[in-house]
């Protein structure tokens, strides 16, 4: 065997290694239950928070202990799915809010109905409960949601364009013109991504907003994309290229608002949970920049410009501690609400609550009344945005890859729908998708 392949082996019995000496360690020798958690590291403050917490529970004399490792996002698939595999999952994990009907239907994950009080539902903002739900059970918690896409911009930059900061781009013809009038020797007018994994769940809200559904039908027995408004949405971003007013290379990726706060480009659209980055590391930039829905083609941001990603708490099928791994999440995520108004502090409110009572704690705050950013992004935004697409990710980056191969590789937008379709379609049938939506159901 090739060394590289002894090392790929080493690194995975490694890694069950672990993962079952955590298992192992199910009881301290007094018989006290650990409970082992598996997160994402992403945001240092999100990783201060998580701990804080887990240690105040951890405190309690509830006869639990909470272990939580934060596993790189480099290493997370081959991780979890090897656990899985190997049955030695952690009791609790993080899953995707477009991935829990999946999940439900693998058997990786277990209802949270049985070991909980149904109020805790209640207090769910509705878009937020469907999202973890199926066949009306809850298969987790959710807890941390966001828009995907906002409209950043510099309003100093508008008014040095003859612009009124008060009113940004609604329409895209409206972006042209504002892009174009923006764009200068110093300064693009728009960035628009230029790498196809990040056009794959950053056109999410636009896919939807342009085209009433995404890439597949509700069935999954076929693709929808070579379609009169799919050929709008390419030409959308085709035209933005060739007029100019977009970098070749993005100058900074769609998490972040870098090349705005440092002005090498007037608008960009990125994640709400930028209002964070912004204040933080950019204070004197903050009070120039201004928020708003991102442009579609008609102007209607009520159908959804942008996409709301997320992410909840779950229990693994076969934790041996279904009990003390719901009481766990029903405690942190629907507990008392100051620990989520702790999360949404902390997160500088660009990530949003999922609670109906956290939403009224926040409302209630003084501090947060004139905050212009919270209001657009709660008021015109978070309330029309679309849940992320169900379908498996393969599906996701044939678009962004399509859109890629228009934008940059010279290909016709007929000829790349046309390959986008028969890619899917295959990708259908190798994979045996059709009438697997979980949340579907034929008829519908």
């Amino acid at each position: 065997m090739a060394r590289g392949g002894i090392r790929k082996v080493l690194a995975f019995l490694l890694s069950l290694l672990l993962s079952l000496s955590c298992t192992i360690c199910a009881f301290t020798e007094d018989g006290e239950v650990v409970l082992q958690m598996w997160i994402r590291p992403w945001d240092e403050w999100q990783q201060d928070w998580l701990t804080t917490w887990v240690e105040e529970y951890n405190a309690q004399t509830n006869g639990v202990t909470v272990n939580v490792s934060f596993v790189p996002e480099s290493t997370w698939d081959e991780k979890i799915i090897s656990a899985q595999a190997a049955n030695i999952a952690p009791d609790i994990y993080m899953v995707n809010l477009s991935s829990f009907g999946i999940e439900a239907a693998r058997g990786t994950i277990q209802p949270l109905d049985p070991f909980v009080n149904p109020v805790i539902f209640e207090d769910l903002q509705e878009n937020f409960e469907n999202a973890v739900s199926v066949d009306g059970k809850h298969y987790g918690y959710p807890y941390q949601v966001e828009a995907t896409q906002v409209l950043y911009y510099r309003t100093d930059l508008f008014e040095q364009a003859g612009l009124d900061p008060e009113k940004p781009p609604k329409t895209w013809d409206e972006l042209y013109e504002y892009a174009e009038k923006l764009t200068d020797q110093y300064t693009f007018g728009f960035q628009l991504n230029t790498n196809d994994g990040d056009l794959s769940w950053t056109s999410f809200g636009l896919q939807y907003n342009t085209t009433g559904g995404f890439a597949i039908n509700d069935n999954w027995d076929a693709a929808v994309v070579n379609t009169d408004d799919y050929r709008a949405l390419f030409t959308y971003f085709k035209k933005l290229y060739e007029m100019g007013v977009v970098p070749e290379q993005a100058l900074c990726n769609p998490f972040h608002t870098n090349a705005l706060c440092e002005g090498s480009v007037a608008m960009l659209c990125a994640g709400s949970w930028n209002f964070e980055l912004i204040r933080n590391e950019y204070p004197d930039i903050a009070d120039l920049i201004e928020i708003a829905p991102v442009p579609t083609r008609e102007g209607d941001p009520t159908k959804g410009s942008s996409a709301v990603g997320g992410w909840g708490l779950a229990i693994d099928a076969i934790t041996p501690h279904p009990q003390e791994a719901a009481d766990f999440i029903a405690w942190l995520l629907a507990g008392d609400p100051e620990i989520m108004v702790d999360f949404c502090t902390r997160a500088g409110f660009g990530k949003t609550t999922t609670r109906k009572s956290v939403a009224e704690a926040l409302s209630n705050d003084p501090a947060l009344k004139d905050d212009k950013w919270l209001a657009i992004l709660n008021y015109e935004i978070m309330p029309y945005a679309v849940r992320e697409p169900g379908h498996d990710w393969a599906i996701s980056m044939a678009v962004g890859q399509a859109i890629m191969r228009v934008v940059t590789g010279g290909q016709s937008i007929d000829d790349a729908l046309l390959q986008c379709e028969k890619e899917i379609n295959d990708y259908i049938a190798l994979n045996d998708l059709a009438g697997k939506n979980p949340n579907h159901q034929p008829g519908q």
